[in-house]
């Protein structure tokens, strides 16, 4: 009783409410909750009347009568097929969305940011990744890339998804198509969807379990039993190895997912504090610039997109500065000359320093450039650009955060 109320309730906190689905978590909690209890009561009852630890009462029972406790962890790996049963089919979520490169949108609790939008030629294919930076409730997970395959031999596209795998759920992403603006993007989100393979696995080891010779009371000679003890511990360590290996794909980094050290902040994050040496010697930190609105672009100066916006930069610049507003540019993985020549070629007057060893990039989680942080008087980044931004979108960001 106590294993279905428990399943219930972690159930229900988890979000699933659904009437049906919690009479169906009660009854697998029943169900495995009394397997457990017999398991607990005869360990219980071995371990006083042997005097032996816990683990070691279950080893010999186990030993004793494969059948029987192989039976069991059948039983609970049913069980776990049924969790995954109950959440994948009651509780799936799909969406289809379009996204231009830089914008953000929440969807089934998660925040995917697309970032960029790449193609490369594969052997005997065409390869076009989007890559979207995940995040749940504020928190950087993952970037996932889905791909579209073009095989021109066959005229035929093959769709790879993108999966982040959790105990919770499974999060799909697929690129459905693309245009030179846009994306879009189908959402794919299973509940409960790793029970499904955990509880096969769970399924087969008490398969194993059960089929395997038990103990007998039989005595053997010191070679026969060195050799049953090797045979039995590398069994066991090829089974450990098998289940590791199968955590690792299930509940890894994911099939076209590559998690970078830290994500990006988003709108309304604290802004992750930097201090850059700039090009004229000086220091600037952007902890000593609170109370100011801020503006951290990351360029590069063999960048086009960058080349493209630095003029609007200047201009939005020369119409803010004397407003408190504060330019910074950061030079990210360039040469100095090069970015002197950037500098006098476009005339920018605000502060640009070198990003030595990407430390500044890499707390800011970018992933290319340009991208632009506008950050507001409190230190909270309030705009992301990812990719070149227009100097009208720019002044109307800033005359907003000036109350204009």
């Amino acid at each position: 009783l106590a294993g279905g109320v428990l399943v219930t309730v972690v159930a229900a906190l988890a979000g699933f409410t659904g009437g049906v689905s919690l009479v169906g978590f009660a009854l697998v909690g029943l169900a495995g909750g009394t397997a457990i209890a017999e398991t607990g009561r005869a360990i219980v009852a071995r371990s006083r009347r042997a005097e032996e630890s816990p683990l070691r009462s279950l080893w010999h029972l186990v030993g004793r009568n494969r059948r029987r406790y192989g039976g069991y962890l059948v039983h609970m790996g049913i069980l776990l097929i049924g969790l995954g049963v109950i959440g994948t089919r009651m509780y799936p979520f799909e969406a289809e969305l379009v996204l231009s490169p830089g914008k953000s949108v929440e969807v089934g609790g998660y925040t995917l940011v697309f970032e960029d939008l790449r193609q490369e030629p594969a052997g005997d294919h065409f390869s076009t990744w989007a890559s979207f930076a995940t995040y749940r409730d504020g928190a950087y997970l993952t970037t996932m890339m889905p791909r579209l395959d073009w095989y021109g031999g066959s005229e035929q596209t093959v769709g790879v998804p993108a999966l982040r795998a959790g105990l919770r759920e499974d999060l799909y992403l697929v690129l459905a198509g693309y245009t030179q603006d846009s994306v879009t993007l189908k959402v794919f989100i299973n509940p409960l969807a790793s029970f499904l393979w955990l509880g096969g696995l769970v399924f087969l080891a008490g398969g194993v379990v059960a089929v395997w010779p038990s103990v007998g009371p039989a005595r053997f000679s010191v070679p026969q039993a060195r050799r049953r003890a090797v045979r039995d511990g590398v069994a066991l360590l090829l089974g450990s190895l098998m289940l590791i290996a199968a955590g690792v794909a299930m509940w890894g980094p994911g099939h076209g997912a590559a998690a970078q050290p830290v994500g990006r902040p988003l709108p309304g994050q604290p802004a992750p504090d930097l201090t850059l040496t700039l090009l004229d010697g000086s220091t600037l930190s952007l902890s000593e610039l609170r109370g100011q609105v801020v503006v951290v672009n990351f360029l590069r100066s063999d960048c086009p997109p960058c080349a493209e916006e630095a003029p609007g930069f200047q201009t939005v610049w020369e119409g803010v500065q004397e407003r408190g507003v504060v330019f910074v540019g950061i030079a990210y993985r360039d040469q100095e000359a090069a970015v002197r020549q950037f500098i006098d070629q476009f005339g920018l007057t605000y502060p640009v320093g070198m990003d030595g060893g990407d430390r500044i990039a890499t707390a800011y989680g970018i992933t290319g450039v340009p991208e632009t942080f506008i950050v507001d008087p409190e230190g909270r980044v309030a705009y992301v650009h990812i990719g070149p931004v227009g100097a009208e979108t720019l002044a109307e960001e800033l005359d907003a955060l000036l109350g204009r």
